[in-house]
């Protein structure tokens, strides 16, 4: 699989000014086409499922974020691959959100270059077959 692959992507936050800067990353990156923007884990599972993006970015302490929105994002589309960019990034949160299927969970501020991680984890994640992630 080439690492120039483009993915579709759906981002969550209920905050502004960290849309405004997960905005300004993902114009920056190549590898990402932005199909919507969301402010609740509900908005964000309307959208995955009216454009079936790879992946849906969400925040955790947003309304229907965290587990709740990872439960509904898969719920409309079961093949968009659900990450999380948060503030709460001790083990237990993260376990949770790992345990809900989360491929990824990413700290704010602390990386450097997300959409190029993210970019390179979608690109693994396709190119290795594997069990579901997501098993009932």
């Amino acid at each position: 699989m080439s690492s120039s692959k483009r993915f579709d992507v759906v981002v969550a936050d209920d905050d502004p000014s960290v849309l405004d800067a997960l905005r300004t990353l993902f114009d920056e990156h190549p590898g990402f086409r932005v199909v919507g923007w969301a402010e609740t884990g509900h908005e964000a599972a309307e959208l995955c499922a009216r454009h079936r993006p790879h992946l849906a970015l969400l925040d955790v302490k947003m309304p229907s974020g965290g587990v709740a929105g990872a439960e509904v994002v898969r719920s409309a589309s079961p093949d968009t691959k659900v990450a999380f960019y948060t503030a709460q990034s001790d083990r237990r949160t993260t376990g949770r959100l790992r345990a809900a299927g989360a491929i990824g969970v990413f700290a704010k501020g602390a990386a450097d270059d997300l959409a190029g991680e993210l970019h390179q984890l979608l690109a693994r994640l396709e190119s290795v077959p594997a069990p579901s992630l997501r098993e009932a």
